[in-house]
């Protein structure tokens, strides 16, 4: 950005860590006490039976005694990791978090069979201070609700019972974590994956996959803003005023006319301090596909006001040159505009690097 100025600097460092981004995989962590059905989860998220060649390993025992990566159904920049169970004798809970390396991983779906455990709300919080993405799936919704029909058969309505069942989470989930903090909640059956909340949990899944593409987005965004602001702010502290003077200096009386030029030209300055010249448009236009005109008609600082008295600064300015902090205020106002249009075209160019990164356009 120093060397090239902003958009164009940024386009330069896209281009040249865009493809090592690619090759970065989103992991997300199905974790739980043992038994909840983790392993079962998995293999329907994949579209795959237990007896499968590459599907997790089902059954009634402790099956998972590390961590396990699994490819998500064509793509290969997701991965899905079975986490052994929490709160065994074979991970007890005050090693779990080490031993697991939580932090490596981008989202986490609790799963439970019955109860919210103390385990479950023990990892949420853990996890939660590290600022992941989690989610709670109750598993054996089918077995829950043969069980209450059976003890119940005149009294059961079944879409009763599903709202007690997520009724129950939500209470619990609110009382220890409070409701700020409430999670995605989906009852299920793994054995089928078009019935209960199956359907919402992959849509939810693949609203948060783009991960990956948000982290970088979001560093990258907050970084140039605060260059831009850091720019706005030395050019209405010290460019502008001194550029001013410069102009003024050679006057004992201002001219109109002259000094309309004169500002014209700090404009003209001011455009290409803030990568909003022609030819930065064009750089834009090239990267975004969104012509020039279409781009002028997004910002503040190309916009036409109706009321002559709001425009930003230049015919107003000629006429009371001589009244510098009237003049300075305009100038200022002209910098946040500049600066806000600025960030206008980062996004842009942001909004399409989040697009590419999208793990799901490469399936």
């Amino acid at each position: 950005m120093q060397e090239f100025g902003i958009f164009k600097g940024l386009c330069h460092y896209v281009a040249d860590n865009v493809e090592d981004w690619k090759e970065k995989y989103v992991k997300i962590a199905i974790a739980g006490n043992s038994g909840t059905g983790k392993s079962s989860l998995i293999n329907t998220l994949r579209g795959m039976r237990p007896g499968d060649k590459g599907a997790a390993k089902v059954g009634v025992t402790e099956t998972t005694t590390e961590a396990v990566s699994y490819r998500f159904p064509n793509n290969d920049r997701i991965r899905i990791f079975d986490l052994p169970g929490m709160g065994t004798i074979h991970f007890p809970r005050q090693n779990y978090m080490e031993d697991m390396k939580v932090s490596t991983y981008d989202a986490f779906i609790i799963v439970t069979s019955e109860r919210i455990t103390e385990n479950d709300v023990w990892f949420t919080k853990e996890i939660m201070s590290k600022n992941r993405h989690v989610c709670f799936v109750r598993t054996k919704i089918d077995t829950e609700l043969a069980n209450e029909k059976k003890d119940n058969p005149k009294g059961f309505v079944k879409e009763k019972c599903l709202a007690e069942m997520r009724n129950e989470i939500i209470t619990t989930l609110k009382k220890e974590l409070g409701p700020e903090k409430l999670c995605g909640i989906y009852l299920l059956s793994s054995r089928d994956k078009d019935r209960y909340d199956f359907p919402k949990l992959t849509d939810a899944l693949q609203s948060h996959l783009n991960i990956l593409g948000r982290a970088i987005r979001k560093f990258l965004g907050e970084h140039i803003k605060l260059v831009i602001d850091e720019k706005r702010e030395l050019n209405k502290g010290g460019f502008l005023p001194q550029k001013i003077w410069q102009f003024m200096s050679g006057f004992s009386v201002p001219h109109t006319h002259k000094l309309s030029r004169d500002m014209e030209k700090i404009r003209l300055i001011c455009l290409r301090e803030f990568c909003l010249d022609n030819m930065s448009l064009e750089l834009v236009s090239n990267e975004t596909g969104i012509s020039v005109d279409d781009l002028k008609a997004k910002l503040r600082t190309f916009k036409q006001d109706e009321d002559k008295a709001k425009k930003s600064g230049f015919q107003r300015v000629a006429y009371v040159m001589r009244y510098y902090h009237a003049m300075q205020r305009n100038l200022a106002n002209m910098c946040d505009d500049m600066a806000s249009d600025e960030m206008c075209l980062v996004n842009l160019k942001l909004d399409r690097v989040e697009e590419e990164l999208s793990p799901l356009l490469s399936k």
